[in-house]
């Protein structure tokens, strides 16, 4: 297991991590939490059709998707959910 460096306490295992999610984001944390790593299994579903999720690793708040539409991301919701 692994810190993920942000001072927010939470551990990991870094081979399920999604190290490159928040590189084009301008917001680079869980708005819960405020920890900067989040976890996807891929693909849910048979190509063609994707269905990812990235929830974040010490909460597991669901921060975006995509559901066969363009990415979705947590804060542009007014509650902070989907």
């Amino acid at each position: 297991m692994s810190d993920c460096g942000n001072g927010c306490g939470c551990e990991f295992d870094p081979h399920y991590i999604d190290n490159l999610f928040y590189t084009d984001l301008p917001v680079k944390a869980c708005p819960d939490c405020g920890c900067s790593k989040v976890t996807s299994i891929g693909n849910e579903v048979v190509s063609p059709e994707n269905w990812t999720r990235w929830n974040c690793i010490k909460c597991n708040k669901l921060i975006g998707q995509i559901d066969n539409s363009p990415m979705g991301y947590c804060w542009e919701f007014e509650d902070g959910s989907f």
